[in-house]
């Protein structure tokens, strides 16, 4: 049996502790997942962050990991972001 995947993309501000408060965190659609961890340049995206506020961020690293057991498949990818100013 095929199980479907889940995507998760975790976000980290270099400027802050890398702690659960100050993680930016989300479950992902499969294409945006791909879009982040493939080789094209560098990215850069949009988040909400601990207090509420929008700002734009660049990711200048990342990594990934998979858990995968009978029930189900969780895809993460993590970035460590540096705000635009």
């Amino acid at each position: 049996m095929h199980i479907q995947p889940i995507f998760y993309a975790i976000f980290y501000d270099m400027e802050k502790p890398k702690t659960i408060t100050y993680a930016m965190h989300k479950r992902v659609e499969a294409s945006l997942f791909r879009n982040l961890t493939d080789d094209n340049g560098t990215k850069e995206v949009e988040l909400k962050d601990h207090e509420g506020n929008v700002s734009r961020y660049r990711i200048p690293s990342m990594s990934t990991f998979k858990i995968e057991n009978s029930i189900e498949c969780n895809l993460y990818v993590i970035c460590n972001c540096e705000k635009i100013k």
